[in-house]
């Protein structure tokens, strides 16, 4: 896998090394998609843990399936399948709850699924960081249609090197699920809190990633600068948060704390399931 201005690898290094220091027997990655980027390479490097990775589009998880049919220690199942019961001692939730309609009980469902010392991983973009932003201008310029065509083309020609011709098959998701929910660091932080959660640790990922950005940072040195920066700039002007969550020790049943979406992010939504052709 060839690190990008997503952080890709930082992503992948930083679930690798929160496994060997907890070392869990069973995982669940939520949301898996096609596994490629994230629970396939985790089963392989772990090959005495067991990954259970489930998703409610039909497309990714037949993909998945045919694709790691041979990995052992490795299982694909559609959402609804996922008994209520199950427990696992990790739950990886990388880029989801930004698609899910309710987060709150989104959490709620990591939480039903978590062993009580288990621990959570949640990865999402910045909702008003530089990747959003891109996001919404390539938004804006697909559906304006003035003189957006071209412009588009332009920034997102694929080059013919070997690197992007890797890169181009690797498939994160089959799904058409724009982002409808845009966080900010502090209201991540407290509906993550507000639900019964606590934040062991937050890291970003990188500082730049997106429509242009995309293509001029590669390589090791633009890509490893991207990453570094992200570290020591306020989490605020990162595009993509880590955490690291576990069950808060608070007695008691906390009163969930729902998500409201300001007038920026519904507008964004509205924007995000327009520029993909969903209608509510």
């Amino acid at each position: 896998m060839t690190e990008n201005s997503y952080g890709i690898v930082k992503r992948l290094n930083y679930i690798e090394k929160v496994i060997r220091d907890f070392q869990p027997t069973k995982i669940l990655d939520i949301g898996c998609g096609t596994g490629e980027l994230l629970t396939v390479p985790l089963a392989k490097t772990f090959p005495e843990i067991h990954f259970f990775g489930v998703d409610d589009d039909t497309a990714s998880i037949e993909f998945a399936r045919a694709k790691n049919a041979e990995i052992n220690n490795l299982t694909f199942f559609y959402l609804d399948k996922l008994e209520s019961a199950a427990k696992f001692e990790m739950v990886i939730a990388s880029e989801v709850i930004e698609h899910v309609e309710q987060p709150s009980e989104f959490l709620e469902l990591l939480k039903n699924h978590l062993t009580d010392d288990g621990k959570i991983i949640i990865t999402l973009p910045n909702g008003y960081g530089p990747f959003e932003a891109t996001s919404l201008f390539e938004a804006l310029m697909f559906l304006s249609g003035i003189n957006a065509p071209a412009i588009y083309r332009w920034l997102t020609r694929k080059s013919k090197s070997a690197e992007d011709k890797i890169q181009a098959v690797v498939k994160y998701s089959l799904a058409v699920s724009p982002h409808i929910n845009f966080f900010s660091f502090h209201e991540i932080c407290f509906l993550i809190t507000g639900n019964g959660l606590k934040i062991s640790e937050s890291r970003p990922r990188t500082f730049l990633c997106g429509l242009g950005f995309d293509q001029i940072i590669r390589g090791r040195i633009l890509t490893n600068w991207n990453s570094k920066l992200a570290e020591l700039l306020p989490p605020q002007l990162s595009s993509d948060w880590m955490f690291l969550i576990e069950n808060s020790k608070t007695h008691g049943s906390p009163k969930r704390i729902e998500y409201q979406r300001n007038k920026y992010a519904e507008f964004r939504k509205k924007i995000n399931r327009k520029r993909w052709g969903l209608t509510d």
